[in-house]
């Protein structure tokens, strides 16, 4: 092979591999982008603990005036340079405690959240809510969102606090995960052994599936997929996904799921649950599903009542006391 050969065999693939990585870039900017902050489609109108309501039109009407909460404690916990900003709602003698997970681009501040945190609150739990990073008041590191991975590695961190600044007990702790929090919910399984059960409500499950819908959702071809992958690989030095729900499972403590599953959802398709029923019997992991007929997390908004009683019994029998 002659030189002048190489030397243009050697800059078509340079070229190659440095369209292929920014083509990887956008995908991943694309697909992946967050706002940090509170803003976008989940703004959560200036919602605290005390007052809240939700933007969603089909609800608006909803009266949440009997959840909400007038005494509960900020704090900010600060590890590897990420600050998490949470609150903390703390009932007296109470030793169950149960952190609830938001979704993607949503906060601490989202209506799901503090809904549910008002009504197991209601009944004497210990509840912590927190924003991931790139989420809400927490650090801002590139307005990315890191696939359940760094948000796991968050909430283990928040467990962490828990046992050692709150003095709570691994048996006594419970995780209530919200779409992408489900998956967040189910990837501390390979961050954390501190928690005993966990509710995961229309969670991604399939990371290939996942990667493919949410790219076609956000309005970019799929095909792109290995791409993104490479360039997390050749930029981040990980890959995108070395925590999946699957391989945390296998490396948890079979902690008991309830599965929530939104028949009508169009953001995560419904046999991302189904997928992780089949998950759960493999791994002899005790587990229940629940079916509604309604989209992406409508049930909670949908059937109040029903959501409140089911999130409190489970707890009530899942934790110590």
């Amino acid at each position: 092979m002659s030189k002048r050969l190489k030397i243009i065999l050697t800059i078509v693939l340079i070229i190659l591999v440095s369209g292929f990585f920014l083509l990887g870039r956008t995908a991943y900017f694309m697909a992946g982008s967050v706002s940090c902050g509170v803003s976008g489609e989940y703004s959560d109108l200036g919602n605290n603990p005390s007052s809240f309501s939700t933007d969603w039109d089909k609800y608006i009407s909803l009266d949440f005036s009997e959840y909400f909460i007038s005494e509960y404690e900020s704090f900010n916990i600060t590890n590897d340079e990420i600050t998490l900003s949470g609150w903390w709602f703390d009932n007296k003698d109470s030793e169950k405690t149960v952190v609830i997970l938001h979704g993607v681009g949503s906060s601490k501040q989202s209506s799901g959240v503090l809904l549910s945190a008002g009504m197991l609150y209601k009944k004497g739990f210990d509840i912590v809510v927190f924003d991931y990073q790139d989420h809400g008041n927490s650090t801002c590191v590139d307005k990315v969102h890191g696939a359940g991975v760094h948000e796991a590695e968050n909430t283990a961190n928040i467990i962490n606090w828990l046992i050692n600044e709150k003095g709570k007990n691994t048996e006594n702790i419970g995780l209530l995960g919200f779409s992408l929090g489900g998956m967040v919910a189910l990837n501390t399984h390979y961050t954390s052994d501190n928690f005993t059960a966990s509710i995961v409500v229309d969670p991604p499950v399939d990371f290939n599936t996942i990667m493919k819908e949410e790219l076609e959702y956000q309005g970019v071809p799929s095909i792109v997929g290995p791409a993104l992958r490479f360039y997390v690989r050749v930029a981040n030095g990980e890959k995108l996904d070395r925590i999946t729900p699957e391989l945390a499972l296998e490396n948890g403590k079979k902690q008991e799921l309830l599965i929530i599953s939104n028949l009508l959802d169009e953001r995560v398709q419904p046999h991302h649950r189904d997928d992780l029923v089949v998950i759960a019997k493999r791994l002899g992991i005790e587990h229940a599903i629940k079916y509604y007929n309604y989209g992406h997390v409508e049930n909670i908004y949908a059937e109040v009542d029903d959501w409140d009683i089911i999130i409190n019994d489970f707890f009530d029998t899942e934790l110590s006391n």
